[in-house]
C-alpha cells in the first residue's frame, strides 16, 4: 500500500486543536466583555438616601455601587467593619430589607440602581449578621460630644451630614466645579453637564490608619490649620474614579515638584487614572484654597506605604 502523503498524518488532530484554541479565545473575549460591562455598572452614578435607622436622620448621597460603603463611612465617620448596609424596597417596611455586601457582586449592584432612589439603612454589625431573623442594631448618634472648630461650628456626629454638604459646596465653588487634576467639569447634580465627582478630604474624616480624631485634629493644628476636618483647606475636588485611588494612597499630588501626579498601583482597567502619571494638576495655578502642607503630607503617606511593599 502507498504511504500517506507527507504531513497528512495527524491532520485531524491539528484541526481539533485549532478549533479548541479558537473556542478558548472566544470564551476569553466574552469573559473580558462581561467583566467590562460589570465594572461599568459598579461605577455608574446613583443617588441614594442614607439613614442610620428607620426614621433616622437622612443623608442624600451621589455615589456609585462600588463606593457606597466608603461613602457611608465618610458620611457618618464610621470604621468600615462597624456597620452593614441594608436597602429597603419599601421605606415603610423594614421586612423588605436586603443586605448589601461590601464587595458588590454584579447582581447586588442592581438593587440600588433603581428609580426612585432607594433608602439605604446604616446599621451596627451584629455578631451574627448572616441570620435573617436577627435584626441589626441601630447606630447611636453622639450629639452630646461637640467640638468647636473656632468659628462656631462643630464636628458632632449629628451635624456631619450637614457639614459634609457645606464642605462640598465650599470646595466645589472655590474650584468652579472643576476637577483639581484634569480641570474637567464636575456635575452639580445628577443629569447635569459634567462627570460625577466628590469634594475629597485630604486628611480623611473616617477612622483609619491615620490616628484618632484628636490626633488628626492635632495634625491640622501643627500645619497651621483650624482643628476641623471639614475646613475647605482640607479638600480638593476630584472625579469619582480619582477619589477612590487618592483615598487608597495609590494616587498623590506632590506640591514640591510643581504638583506632579504620581500613580502607584492601580488596576489595569483604570486606563484614565494610569494616564495621569507624570502630569501636573491643572488647577495648581488657580486661587485654590487647598492646604499645600496637607497635600505634602498625603504624598508622603503614599511614599511610605509603597516603600513598605
Amino acid at each position: 500500500a502507498a504511504a500517506p502523503p507527507h504531513g497528512a498524518t495527524g491532520g485531524g488532530d491539528l484541526v481539533e486543536r485549532m478549533t479548541a484554541l479558537l473556542k478558548e479565545e472566544r470564551a476569553e473575549q466574552q469573559r473580558l466583555v462581561k467583566e467590562e460591562r460589570q465594572q461599568e455598572v459598579l461605577q455608574r452614578p446613583v443617588r441614594v438616601t442614607l439613614r442610620k435607622w428607620e426614621g433616622g436622620r437622612a443623608v442624600p448621597l451621589l455615589t456609585t455601587p462600588s463606593q457606597l460603603y466608603q461613602s457611608a463611612s465618610d458620611a457618618f465617620s464610621l470604621d468600615l467593619g462597624e456597620f452593614r448596609l441594608y436597602v429597603l424596597s419599601d421605606e415603610s417596611d423594614f421586612s423588605t430589607r436586603k443586605k448589601l455586601d461590601r464587595v458588590f457582586p454584579f447582581d447586588t449592584a442592581w438593587m440600588i440602581l433603581v428609580s426612585p432612589p432607594p433608602v439605604v439603612l446604616v446599621f451596627a454589625r451584629p455578631e451574627n449578621d448572616s441570620s435573617p431573623s436577627r435584626p441589626p442594631a441601630p447606630l447611636v448618634e453622639h450629639d452630646k460630644h461637640r467640638v468647636s472648630d473656632g468659628r462656631g461650628s462643630s464636628e458632632s456626629s449629628g451635624s456631619r451630614g450637614q457639614q459634609q454638604s457645606e464642605f462640598r459646596q465650599e470646595v466645589m465653588k472655590a474650584a468652579k466645579w472643576r476637577d483639581y487634576i484634569t480641570g474637567e467639569r464636575i456635575q452639580k447634580s445628577a443629569g447635569e453637564d459634567g462627570q460625577p465627582g466628590h469634594a475629597c478630604h485630604i486628611l480623611p474624616v473616617a477612622k483609619g490608619p491615620f490616628g484618632t480624631l484628636e490626633q488628626r485634629r492635632d495634625l491640622l493644628k501643627s500645619l497651621g490649620q483650624q482643628p476641623n476636618l471639614y475646613i475647605p483647606a482640607n479638600g480638593i475636588p476630584l472625579l469619582m474614579d480619582f477619589h477612590k485611588y487618592f483615598d487608597e494612597l495609590e494616587l498623590s499630588i506632590d506640591p514640591d515638584s510643581d504638583y506632579v501626579i504620581k500613580v502607584w498601583n492601580v488596576s489595569e482597567s483604570a486606563v484614565k487614572v494610569k494616564a495621569l502619571h507624570g502630569q501636573h494638576a491643572l488647577l495648581k495655578r488657580t486661587t485654590w484654597i487647598a492646604c499645600k502642607p496637607l497635600l505634602r503630607w498625603h504624598h508622603q503617606q503614599c511614599v511610605t506605604k509603597h516603600q513598605r511593599e
